[in-house]
């Protein structure tokens, strides 16, 4: 290709003297010279400002930045740095520095210095107001073991810088609450899981909650479902007035929602709220300059049953149940806790009236079933119970007796003599002395044969059993009870005025009387 084919801003020209080719502003050497650099001591000086009066252990870290190879990895090279200055100390002005991901070749002079006082100071307890890339390099070299004795006071270094600098510096939080993670899963520090994986595990008992939500109590179920929603529930009117209405039927309406949605995606309705099952790689400590030449090639940590990260050939990964099915978390529930609220509401005559968010009439149809079913079961709680007792009903009868006796008057006394002496017209007479052979055969006692037999005859059985001083329902209670045992069945029952013989069983009184 010819030469003329190139495009450049400035005129070329082809026949210029090699030696006046590197003069001039109109010209241009491409290729590179390094910098000059002077020995003293032996050691190589870099033209930095200030390097002159700067301390012997600054310079020799100025001459490492320029001794490194250009292949050495930014993150390896700033934890050889750190090593190297590990128990450096300095006493300078902090002056201002901003960068991202800063390290110690992001400094001048003044700003190492300025770094150094920083952590001086801070390993004394003193926690300066400095600007937030100073304090992200600390934070760096405590994640790299740089300073500490052991992990466990590396952690304790981490939440103190978070105490102090988090209120002034919120952006620092969030970088230190995901890197606190990664710390104690890095450095195997199980003791501290609770501690930093707290509301990931109230995630985890939550979908243990959620998963058993057929054995779980209503009370149980309700605050699962409360925790989970976005919906507050417990902030409306109606659980204001009715708490115990909304507990119940809440719990009811998921117990029979939930299989229509698990049936519906195939998936148990844990996955459903909090996420499916999912692998994904997990870069430690990402967004951090972070090395260590010891770090661990296979490795397995285990936060819950639900929780794990993963180390294979270097690479961290991490296996939880983050895949949503929904937009967000707990959708599900939110949805199905406020269709609850509205429809029962309505069932209430609640004023405060609410927009519907659901379109599924399957759902809302189950919903408002449960809402009808639940008032129903309390209207019939609320009915007056009758309980008879019938081991009592001897203790009864005799009472009766007693109290039949003590109404008598004289003149019934004297009438009942009568009828003892004198039979009425139209009855049957009974023998005082029934034959042996009836007694032994019948299972109805003498009062009880006679009685009967007056019912068959259609006898005066109201004088007789004034004369025995027998009350009805005493009775006819006993000889229902003996044809009970006998043809399960009875044989008297009340008509009308009085107690009537059943005509199928005539004949079998007959044959017992």
């Amino acid at each position: 290709m010819s030469g003329n084919s190139y495009y450049t801003d400035q005129k070329i020209c082809y026949d210029v003297d090699e030696n006046r080719a590197s003069q001039g502003s109109n010209s241009h050497n491409w290729d590179y010279v390094p910098s000059i650099l002077r020995v003293e001591n032996g050691m190589f000086i870099p033209k930095m400002k200030g390097i002159e009066n700067a301390p012997q252990q600054i310079r020799q870290l100025i001459q490492m930045f320029e001794e490194e190879p250009w292949s050495l990895m930014r993150k390896k090279s700033f934890y050889e740095h750190a090593l190297f200055m590990e128990g450096y100390e300095d006493d300078a002005e902090i002056v201002p520095f901003s960068e991202y991901f800063p390290v110690y070749r992001s400094m001048d002079i003044a700003q190492l210095r300025s770094y150094f006082t920083f952590r001086r100071l801070l390993r004394q307890g003193e926690y300066l107001n400095v600007p937030l890339s100073y304090i992200f390099v600390y934070i760096y070299e405590i994640l790299m073991q740089i300073g500490v004795a052991n992990p466990e006071v590396g952690l304790e270094t981490l939440k103190n810088l978070k105490i102090a600098y988090g209120p002034s510096q919120p952006k620092l939080i969030r970088y230190l609450d995901l890197w606190m993670q990664d710390y104690v899963v890095y450095y195997g520090l199980t003791n501290r899981f609770d501690e930093f994986f707290a509301q990931e595990k109230q995630e985890d008992d939550l979908a243990l909650l959620l998963s058993s939500y057929r054995e779980v109590d209503e009370s149980a179920l309700f605050e699962t479902a409360c925790a989970i929603s976005s919906y507050k529930i417990k902030n409306g009117a109606l659980f204001k007035k009715h708490p115990n209405d909304v507990v119940s039927v809440v719990a009811r309406t998921i117990k029979a929602i939930v299989p229509i949605y698990e049936q519906r995606f195939r998936q148990p309705i844990e996955h459903l709220c909090l996420g499916l099952r999912k692998r994904s790689p997990h870069p430690m400590f990402a967004s951090a300059v972070f090395f260590r030449p010891d770090s661990p090639k296979e490795k397995t940590v285990n936060i819950s049953l639900r929780r794990s990260y993963y180390c294979k050939g270097g690479l961290w990964s991490m296996d939880t149940f983050r895949e949503k099915v929904f937009p967000k978390k707990g959708d599900l529930i939110s949805l199905i806790l406020h269709e609850t609220d509205r429809k029962l509401r309505i069932s209430m005559n609640i004023k405060s009236s609410m927009i519907g968010k659901m379109s599924d009439p399957i759902v809302e149809n189950a919903i408002q079933q449960e809402i009808n079913s639940y008032f129903q079961e309390k209207a019939e709680e609320a009915r007056p119970k009758i309980k008879v007792d019938f081991s009592k009903l001897d203790k009864i009868r005799s009472d009766a007796a007693v109290i039949r006796d003590a109404l008598l008057s004289e003149e019934d006394v004297e009438k009942d003599l009568v009828y003892s002496e004198e039979q009425p017209a139209g009855t049957t007479k009974i023998t005082d002395e029934p034959s042996a052979t009836m007694e032994n055969k019948s299972m109805f006692s003498k009062d009880e044969r006679e009685f009967l037999h007056l019912l068959l005859n259609a006898g005066d059985w109201k004088n007789y059993l004034r004369g025995i001083r027998l009350p009805i329902g005493v009775i006819t209670d006993s000889i229902n009870e003996k044809t009970m045992e006998d043809i399960q069945d009875i044989l008297i029952v009340y008509e009308g005025d009085g107690p009537t013989i059943l005509n199928d069983y005539k004949d079998y009184i007959i044959s017992n009387i």
